[in-house]
């Protein structure tokens, strides 16, 4: 049995070694492309997510991507992640968001979620967070909402972290209201 699975193997590495090493180089450089987005993401592997605007993200797991060249189809891939996220009344532990299709070659940063390895800080993005990384600035947001989380009346002056286009409320509200982080330019 062993051997058959080993021939097998050895077929199907040289049937994908060209498109595989070609992705695993176009990985390297920074850019992906659409159908072979699926090796980009690993179960496990920790991952930004872009939500509302280009310049809001969260930190998230990713649990399983289904879709696209996954499937067989070019529809957009589905991406399950994992991050604890509260809206006031429950805490929740997992969300999907989508990658739709694009054709050629897209930089990774610019996909709706990359890995976090791929995340490189601009002098502008330390500037404005006092010098801390993107993750560390999450981490500090996070911090603040573990201070803030008790059900009495506090307050807090600083960075909201929610759209301006979402309803207006409290700012201890707004920070009250979330567990994870989110990054505003």
């Amino acid at each position: 049995m062993d051997i058959a699975l080993d021939i097998l193997l050895a077929e199907f590495e040289k049937l994908q070694s060209k498109k595989t090493t070609k992705e695993a180089e176009r990985h390297e450089r920074g850019v992906a492309t659409f159908e072979n987005l699926w090796m980009l993401f690993r179960p496990g592997d920790k991952v930004f997510v872009k939500e509302f605007e280009p310049n809001q993200m969260w930190s998230a797991v990713l649990v399983d991507i289904s879709g696209g060249a996954v499937e067989g189809s070019d529809k957009k891939y589905s991406v399950s992640v994992w991050n604890v996220k509260n809206f006031g009344i429950r805490f929740s532990r997992e969300r999907y968001t989508y990658i739709a299709p694009f054709e050629g070659e897209r930089d990774i940063m610019s996909l709706q979620l990359y890995q976090q390895q791929y995340h490189q800080d601009t002098e502008e993005e330390l500037a404005k967070h006092e010098g801390r990384t993107l993750m560390r600035q999450m981490e500090v947001w996070g911090e603040n909402y573990w201070e803030l989380r008790t059900p009495t009346l506090q307050e807090f002056t600083g960075e909201c972290l929610f759209p301006p286009t979402l309803p207006k409320v409290s700012t201890h509200m707004r920070l009250g209201c979330q567990l994870f982080a989110r990054c505003r330019s």
